[in-house]
């Protein structure tokens, strides 16, 4: 696996297409996102040099990478336990959650975000490719399902005049016991 994930690394990670065509974005050098490898700016090109130096493999789930490994592993798993080949049925269950991780550290609105759904589209082509291929078309079903949805930095929201922020849950959590301390007199 460690062969693997290194030679995804050294790929680095640039936009699959012109940056200029990214239009679902805001600017890729923007305020409200946060590289999760620490570089000094968020922006492309991503270089994993000193990751891979250090075999720190943990950069991968923050890259449109974890994704494709993802898919590279749930083929083998298709091709060499023989997935769909008998009358006995099998289930075979995939999380893609690069794109999770990609999210909370750039946000919503940022070109790798953009980027790692595109690739995405890409890893579920050859995923469904290789499912007509090795099963037959009309042999599986398909679930696609997701852990949560997404909402927009709130400094961004509020630069563009829109009521937003962040719960304080500690914060929350003292004055929720504070008042069932006062009002229905249940000692803590």
């Amino acid at each position: 696996m460690q062969k693997i994930s290194k030679t995804y690394l050294e790929k680095g990670w640039n936009t699959l297409y012109g940056i200029e065509t990214y239009t679902n974005s805001i600017a890729d050098d923007n305020k409200y996102e946060k590289a999760p490898n620490k570089k000094e700016k968020p922006v492309f090109p991503y270089d994993y040099k000193t990751q891979i130096a250090a075999n720190s493999w943990g950069i991968l789930k923050a890259s449109p990478w974890g994704n494709t490994i993802t898919k590279d592993i749930a083929i083998e798993c298709l091709k060499n336990e023989q997935l769909g080949k008998d009358d006995i049925s099998d289930m075979l269950c995939i999380s893609f959650s690069s794109t999770d991780y990609v999210g909370h550290s750039y946000g919503l609105r940022a070109v790798e975000t953009e980027d790692v759904y595109l690739r995405l589209d890409k890893d579920l082509e050859e995923l469904l490719k290789t499912l007509d291929a090795e099963v037959g078309q009309e042999n599986y079903v398909l679930f696609l399902t997701a852990d949560h949805g997404a909402a927009d930095v709130a400094a961004y929201l509020k630069d563009l005049k829109i009521p937003a922020g962040y719960l304080k849950e500690k914060l929350i959590e003292k004055e929720l016991k504070s008042f069932v301390r006062s009002n229905l007199a249940i000692p803590y």
